[in-house]
């Protein structure tokens, strides 16, 4: 099956020198269909950056809804899949890369390859820094090497200072909201496996079921309880396409629906088509 998406602008490398190298380069235009199976890159963090649309990235299945201005972290060997909004399918640059032989960077890309969030607000305009990146790529410029490092340069240091700005800027407002909604998410990744049960999450978080839920949707833009069950189904859905061997059965049972009829149901609506026919699609890619 073909998926439809075109490249603005894409490259495979690696560009290299005595300091970097860059593996992957790319600006990419999705249709409402696009998908990209799952994969992971040896050795390199790869970033996305978005830059318009909306859509979501799963790793290990959890999902990460992203818009316009979001940055998602895939670290090394971290194996993620991505989905375009069918309304709004996103644009992003993204970027996969490693560093060595200079130590002040090489620090910055290990506490980057750390990181315990996968989603950032792109605080510093990166993609100002990507498109230039592209352009000098593109072009046989005088010391068109040297720019390259530059740019790259500036922007790994950049993505670092926007990962771990929060950790030195403390307001009950910002980072007090984002750390709950981090518990809240990480709550649902842990217990997948149970009934959606808004009471056992707001006691879990020490707050009331009005605020959980009222924050919840103010932040995602959908309520707990849908969030839930779409977490369940995406989590169904990475099992059904990266475990073959597995019953459909076995991984609604994976996720705590056991009732076949009921998760094929539920697939259907979030995914738009039944588990059986979404696994013929992939094997057939």
């Amino acid at each position: 099956m073909k998926y439809h998406h075109y490249y603005l602008f894409h490259r495979e490398f690696p560009f290299r020198n005595n300091v970097c190298e860059i593996a992957l380069l790319g600006d990419l235009v999705c249709a409402p269909d696009y998908y990209k199976e799952p994969h992971h890159h040896n050795d390199n963090i790869e970033i996305c950056l978005i830059t318009g649309g909306n859509g979501w990235f799963i790793l290990d299945g959890r999902e990460y809804k992203v818009k316009q201005g979001d940055l998602f972290f895939a670290l090394s060997n971290q194996v993620h899949y991505s989905i375009a909004d069918q309304h709004d399918p996103y644009r992003m640059y993204y970027l996969a890369f490693k560093v060595f032989n200079d130590p002040d960077l090489e620090k910055l890309f290990i506490e980057l390859n750390e990181v315990d969030q996968h989603v950032f607000l792109d605080r510093f305009n990166l993609a100002q820094y990507f498109s230039d990146l592209i352009n000098e790529v593109l072009n046989d410029f005088p010391a068109r090497e040297k720019a390259i490092e530059t740019i790259f340069h500036t922007i790994v240091i950049l993505l670092h200072r926007n990962c771990f700005i929060d950790k030195t800027r403390k307001t009950q407002d910002g980072n007090g909201k984002q750390y709950l909604m981090q518990k809240i998410i990480t709550y649902i990744d842990i217990n997948i496996q149970k009934a959606f049960n808004l009471d056992d999450i707001a006691s879990e978080m020490g707050y009331s079921t009005y605020y959980i839920s009222r924050l919840f949707k103010e932040q995602m833009e959908v309520s707990l309880s849908q969030y839930w069950n779409r977490a369940k189904i995406l989590r169904a859905r990475y099992y059904l396409i990266s475990k073959p061997e597995l019953s459909l059965n076995a991984v609604a049972e994976m996720v705590g629906l056991e009732e076949y009829n009921y998760f094929s149901r539920l697939y259907k609506k979030i995914i738009g088509v039944s588990p059986s026919l979404d696994r013929k699609k992939f094997q057939a890619c």
